[in-house]
């Protein structure tokens, strides 16, 4: 009697030794899974930032070559105290990586990276805003000057004037714009590459 309840014991006691270990082990490998699991999606996260960085840095760097190529140049150029009497159409939307992506962007570590791409969006579609209102202004100025030339109507004169003197502030802002989106776009792209050389060591 007295060795079956030995026999017993022992059996209960390796039992729940057997169970303890086991859970030991198995929150151990538990434990392990889960850091593994962290790890890979901090490493996949970063790889995810780096792409979307890298695509950002080719758009703006394509962008900035054909704002230069085609109106920028002009821009650059045109004292700004003169009417600019370019007309600019975009007919593209050339921000589609950002504005695709623009949600990722919250998972970029650098907050002053962050900030840099969003102000270089900013001011390129706030120098693209600028032309367009030119466009507009400057259509309204040729009209109000034809149909004043057409019928020597003096308050088309006076419209034209107002029309100049708006499109003399314009072409002001334009200036400016223009001036702000060009460094922006330097620094970002800039910061773009340190970041890469920093998280690539």
């Amino acid at each position: 009697m007295e060795i079956t309840l030995f026999i017993g014991v022992l059996a209960i006691t390796g039992s729940i030794l057997g169970a303890l270990v086991g859970g030991i082990f198995s929150f151990i490998a538990t434990r392990r899974l889960y850091a593994s699991q962290i790890l890979l999606d901090k490493e996949n996260q970063s790889v995810e930032v780096n792409n979307i960085l890298d695509s950002l840095y080719d758009e703006i760097n394509a962008l900035v070559k054909l704002y230069k190529k085609n109106i920028g140049n002009q821009i650059k150029k045109h004292p700004s105290n003169q009417v600019f009497d370019h007309y600019f159409f975009a007919k593209s939307d050339y921000f589609t990586v950002y504005e695709s992506n623009a949600t990722l962007l919250a998972k970029l570590s650098d907050p002053e990276l962050k900030k840099l791409i969003i102000e270089t969006y900013l001011w390129f579609k706030s120098v693209i805003d600028t032309l367009e209102l030119n466009n507009e202004r400057m259509a309204k100025f040729e009209e109000a000057r034809d149909l004043f030339i057409q019928t020597g109507d003096q308050r088309y004169q006076l419209l034209e004037d107002e029309y100049y003197k708006t499109l003399l502030k314009l072409a002001s802002n334009i200036k400016e714009n223009h001036q702000n989106a060009m460094k922006s776009s330097e620094s970002m792209l800039d910061a773009i590459e340190e970041y890469r050389e920093e998280t690539n060591e």
